[in-house]
C-alpha cells in the first residue's frame, strides 16, 4: 500500500477544500454577467492599478501575455500568465524579490446584493514566490525598469472551471523586499481581467 507523504495530503485536502469554498462563488456569478455590470471595462480590456501610491516602486504600463510573448485576452489560465510591468523605482536597489499574489473574482459571493470582488481562497499557496525566478527582475535598479511576473493558474484549472463564463477576475499582488527580514512592501498591483470561456479545457 502506498503511503503518501504528510505534506502531500495536507495539500490535496487544502485543494479539496479550496473546491467546495469556490464553488459557492459559482451562483452569484450568472446574475453578474446577466447585468453586464462588469468592473472598469474588463470585458474590452486589460485594466490595472496600483494599489499603494507610496510604494517605491510605481507601474506606468502593464500588458499580460503568454510566455511567448503572444497577446493572452482574455486570459487563458492553461497557459503561464507574463506580466510585464514598465515602472520606476524611487528607492535603492533590490537583490531579492518575493511576491504574494491573491484572487479576486466579480460576482455576488454568497449572500451580497449587487456584485463586488471576493477573494477565491488559495490558502496563501500562491505567497512568497520568488520574484528573480518567476521573472527576469533581479536586481532592482533605481530608476526606469521593466518588471516581469510569471503567474501560473494552471494547477488550478478544475476549481477555475466552475467559476469560468466569461468572469472579470483580479489578481492582487505584492512584491516585497526579500534582502532584509521586515519583507516591507515595495510596489503592489491590482490586474483585472477577463478569464477566456472553456481556457480550463487544454
Amino acid at each position: 500500500v502506498e503511503v503518501r507523504p504528510a505534506k502531500t495530503i495536507y495539500l490535496t485536502m487544502k485543494l479539496l477544500i479550496l473546491l467546495l469554498v469556490t464553488s459557492f462563488f459559482a451562483a452569484g456569478q450568472a446574475t453578474c454577467a446577466a447585468d453586464n455590470n462588469d468592473p472598469d471595462g474588463v470585458r474590452e480590456h486589460l485594466a490595472w492599478k496600483s494599489c499603494n501610491p507610496n510604494d517605491v516602486i510605481q507601474p506606468i504600463s502593464i500588458t499580460v501575455t503568454d510566455p511567448a510573448g503572444n497577446n493572452n485576452y482574455p486570459i487563458d489560465v492553461s497557459k503561464a500568465l507574463l506580466i510585464t510591468a514598465k515602472s520606476v523605482n524611487n528607492g535603492i536597489t533590490y537583490n531579492k524579490l518575493l511576491i504574494d499574489v491573491d484572487i479576486y473574482a466579480w460576482n455576488k459571493g454568497l449572500f451580497a446584493k449587487t456584485c463586488t470582488w471576493n477573494v477565491v481562497p488559495t490558502f496563501h499557496l500562491l505567497y512568497n514566490l520568488d520574484g528573480c525566478s518567476i521573472g527576469k527582475n533581479c536586481p532592482l535598479l533605481p530608476g526606469p525598469l521593466t518588471l516581469e511576473v510569471s503567474v501560473d493558474l494552471s494547477p488550478y484549472k478544475a476549481i477555475l472551471q466552475i467559476l469560468l463564463g466569461n468572469t472579470p477576475y483580479k489578481l492582487h499582488m505584492r512584491i516585497l523586499n526579500g534582502d532584509d527580514s521586515q519583507h516591507e512592501e515595495i510596489m503592489c498591483l491590482d490586474v483585472e481581467a477577463m478569464i477566456a470561456k472553456g481556457s480550463s479545457s487544454a
